[in-house]
């Protein structure tokens, strides 16, 4: 390969990776707007980096439907998954990369299930990092069975893991709450007081799918009382979710501590109401007993202590 097409293959390379990183954005926002204000871009120049990549691609990423508002295909659903493969390898390569660079400076690598380390906040950092001054705890976010697999193989040394855990890990449930669904005004369900599953069927509901434990203990727990599946709208980003309650399209997979969060608390057409018998958890997880002393227990009891500030 001569060195002209050697930079124009290099410069491509580049230029898909930022597209990548900007339909994340678009993936995960309400809009374009709000999406192009992260980078910062104007929104006409983030629309357009979307359709040269739809245009890359040769489908359609994101469709107008019928109030305007742009909305994820199944080709979108599909490209997320791979998008966001790609971007937790690069930051795992990034991290790599500042190890060699920072020479002399310790960090300590914690997987997660995605929204654990939100729910517990800034408190667990701080509390490690008064505890470790020399060390820097960086938290890496993925799906349940991601986070599962990956301590499993050892890739990190322990995990936030929604529960339960396979039996070959050492594993402590730390949380624990109830489980509720967003319901909007104009589904005969919004004056209840709690959903059943019978209140289920025949429903759509928005929430996180396959790869999610929330997905799975609703499917088992549909099929062991021999009622048939709702139509379940796949959707990881809660954002989205509550997107696809809020305009009464479905039922929306949350957790009671977000009815309270300012993003979703402002409008009186959406309430959570819990569902009779759900629960979800998250706990410690290790491949094996840490060493007293070590950055794994360490990293253990900072959760314990900022886990004993969240209301269960």
């Amino acid at each position: 390969m001569d060195r002209g097409n050697a930079s124009s293959t290099s410069r491509e390379g580049l230029m898909l990776e930022d597209r990548v990183d900007y339909f994340i954005l678009a993936y995960e926002s309400p809009n374009f707007s709000a999406a192009a204000s992260h980078i910062p871009m104007s929104p006409q120049g983030f629309s357009k980096a979307i359709r040269n990549l739809e245009r890359q691609l040769g489908v359609t990423l994101f469709a107008t439907d019928a109030s305007g508002q742009r909305r994820p295909t199944a080709y979108a659903d599909r490209f997320y998954e791979y998008a966001t493969q790609v971007a937790r390898e690069r930051a795992e390569l990034q991290r790599s990369f500042d190890e060699l660079t920072e020479k002399g400076a310790a960090e300590f690598v914690a997987v997660s299930s995605l929204g654990i380390a939100g729910l517990i906040g800034a408190s667990l950092r701080t509390a490690f990092a008064r505890r470790c001054p020399e060390a820097r705890l960086s938290i890496i976010e993925v799906p349940d069975d991601d986070c599962e697999r990956f301590v499993c193989e050892g890739r990190y040394r322990c995990g936030l893991l929604v529960s339960p855990a396979r039996g070959d890990l050492r594993f402590r449930e730390v949380y624990k709450t109830g489980v509720c669904f967003w319901v909007h005004r104009a589904s005969p369900l919004f004056h209840r007081d709690v959903l059943c599953l019978e209140d289920l069927v025949d429903q759509s509901i928005a929430m996180p799918g396959h790869g999610f434990r929330c997905y799975r203990r609703l499917v088992e727990r549909m099929e062991d009382a021999g009622l048939p599946l709702p139509d379940i709208v796949e959707r990881s980003e809660i954002m989205w979710i509550y997107e696809e309650a809020a305009r009464g399209r479905a039922l929306g997979f949350c957790l009671p501590y977000m009815e309270e969060l300012a993003a979703f608390s402002h409008n009186d057409e959406v309430r959570a109401i819990p569902v009779e018998g759900s629960r979800w958890g998250f706990g410690i997880a290790h491949g094996k007993e840490p060493a007293p002393g070590s950055y794994e227990a360490v990293f253990e009891a900072c959760v314990e202590e900022s886990v004993g500030r969240l209301a269960c």
